[in-house]
């Protein structure tokens, strides 16, 4: 296809199959860069104009939709990286993201990650599945222990409070808490604890290279923190 603005460009009606796949692909990721390059410039200056002294989050981008195209742009315009990555595996998400900075080198937030445990009150689950409220605890122990050996990890938000019920439409929710206030006190437990050495964690962890894939470090994994979750029931 010939055009030689956008004019043309939303005008055209005949969309062929590019005649070499690989280099139509290629324009593809350029025109994609290209697209990202104005959306972020565009938020980051608005944004600057009226809050110059404060942090650009960006958008949230799921952790396996960051393509290497989308790392000069965010570079440029982006202060912290957000990130919704619920990978099961520890270690998975911690080579994940230590790769992201590697090709980024900007501090990272965990936007969303959480574990459920198996209630008569819930027909489904989110989030990792696993055996009870305390294993809940556990996992959220390791993964706060793992994150914060990353230097470069700047927070997680878990998911969620109050847990759902059935019938509501945010019935598979999990949480720290019953859909009636109650406590799970099993979780607390071991959250109290883990956000009590959060920061001590994360002051002991070692600076990265910008090289460097995967840390080599003690992630503090409970004792069945496998790289598959649990069948979900």
């Amino acid at each position: 296809m010939a055009v030689s603005s956008w004019t043309e460009l939303a005008q055209a009606t005949d969309w062929n199959h590019p005649r070499n796949k690989a280099a139509a692909a290629r324009d593809g990721d350029a025109f994609t860069a290209m697209i990202a390059d104005r959306w972020y410039g565009l938020l980051h200056d608005a944004i600057r104009r009226h809050d110059p002294n404060h942090l650009v989050f960006g958008d949230k981008l799921k952790y396996d939709m960051i393509p290497p195209l989308l790392f000069p742009v965010l570079k440029k315009y982006v202060d912290v990286i957000m990130v919704q990555d619920i990978k099961e595996n520890l270690q998975d998400q911690i080579a994940h993201f230590s790769g992201v900075y590697a090709g980024i080198g900007k501090p990272i937030l965990n936007g969303d990650c959480g574990f459920s445990a198996p209630d008569p009150k819930k027909q489904h689950l989110k989030g990792f599945p696993v055996g009870s409220y305390n294993e809940v605890g556990e996992y959220y122990a390791a993964f706060m222990k793992g994150l914060m050996n990353l230097p470069f990890m700047i927070g997680w938000h878990y998911c969620g409070y109050i847990e759902g019920c059935a019938g509501t439409r945010l019935e598979a929710q999990e949480g720290f808490r019953d859909p009636f206030g109650k406590t799970h006190a099993e979780v607390i437990e071991h959250v109290r604890e883990a956000n009590a050495k959060a920061d001590e964690w994360h002051r002991a962890s070692r600076p990265l290279e910008r090289k460097m894939k995967v840390p080599v470090q003690d992630a503090g994994e409970p004792r069945d923190l496998k790289s598959t979750a649990p069948a979900r029931r």
